[in-house]
């Protein structure tokens, strides 16, 4: 029963995903995939590794950016200790407790590149609803993910 429900909440979420997440023109989408951070930032480079749904993106407790799978969000941060987090998009996922564990707290230091990816679990848990984190990514590994996918600019 659980299973169902879950690929019933999954597939409502493909559904949602094609309304679209918007896109940048492709001169920003180019200045993305030179991997250098503006000057006196850390550039974060966050690439969905699952193709379930649109999945919401926050930082220290913002939220900053929505993604789908052929796509990737970059953030120019500060240097200094950032709490990121995903969720899959939506009320209902976005309403259900998440586990504080699945937050990635990071160090960034200015004009460094950092490679994240979405990780999308299955495994049973209390409220039986798949656990959604970040994890980091080599370098090269993160490279060539960003250089098949089109850039969509951070919320505002």
């Amino acid at each position: 029963m659980a299973m169902r429900l879950i690929a019933l909440l999954l597939a409502a979420g493909m559904l949602a995903a094609c309304a679209g997440v918007p896109t940048a023109g492709s001169d920003l989408d180019e200045a993305a995939k030179v991997f250098r951070a503006s000057e006196g930032k850390a550039a974060i480079y966050i690439i969905p590794s699952f193709s379930a749904s649109e999945v919401t993106v926050t930082m220290d407790g913002r939220k900053v950016g929505r993604l789908v799978p052929a796509q990737f969000l970059l953030l120019d941060v500060p240097p200094g200790r950032h709490v990121l987090y995903v969720t899959i998009a939506g009320l209902l996922w976005e309403a259900l407790p998440r586990e504080k564990s699945d937050d990635l707290t990071m160090d960034v230091a200015a004009g460094q590149c950092y490679f994240l990816r979405t990780i999308l679990s299955e495994e049973n848990r209390q409220w039986s609803h798949p656990r959604t984190y970040l994890e980091g990514m080599k370098e090269e590994e993160g490279r060539q993910a960003v250089l098949v996918r089109t850039y969509t600019p951070p919320l505002k």
